[in-house]
């Protein structure tokens, strides 16, 4: 990914009371995630979003409670509708290209295993010049 630019992504998700996983694996520079659960923010940057997480040189992992996902995400039927949660990740320009894997997923528990998971990767939807 190009220094300067942000790659979008989205996830959309069903009405279910469970946590969202977002894990972005860093593989090379110093990539930063922006997220936003607002319908009306669905490009989030650095100064627009819900969200965020700016490590340096690390790989992020941000878990977010579903007591954050908004009310007409949760306790709906399928039939309603989805939801979308909208990932900005901006690749810092200070440490030149950055490459990373996303992914994101549900993290449902198993009652018999307590075991989490459910992955799904979200999908690229634009790249963005903010320069």
């Amino acid at each position: 990914m190009k220094t300067g630019y942000y790659s979008y992504y989205n996830y959309v998700y069903g009405p279910e009371n469970s946590d969202i996983q977002v894990k972005l694996t860093t593989l090379a520079g110093d990539p930063d995630i922006y997220i936003s659960t607002n319908s009306d923010i669905k490009f989030p940057t650095a100064k627009n979003s819900d969200i965020v997480s700016t490590s340096d040189w690390t790989s992020d992992e941000i878990i977010i409670p579903f007591t954050k996902i908004p009310a007409k995400c949760l306790n709906t039927t399928f039939e309603q509708g989805f939801c979308t949660l909208h990932i900005g990740v901006f690749c810092d320009d200070r440490f030149g290209a950055s490459s990373f894997s996303l992914v994101v997923s549900r993290l449902h528990k198993d009652s018999k295993t307590g075991n989490e998971g459910d992955e799904t990767d979200a999908e690229s939807e634009e790249n963005k010049d903010i320069s």
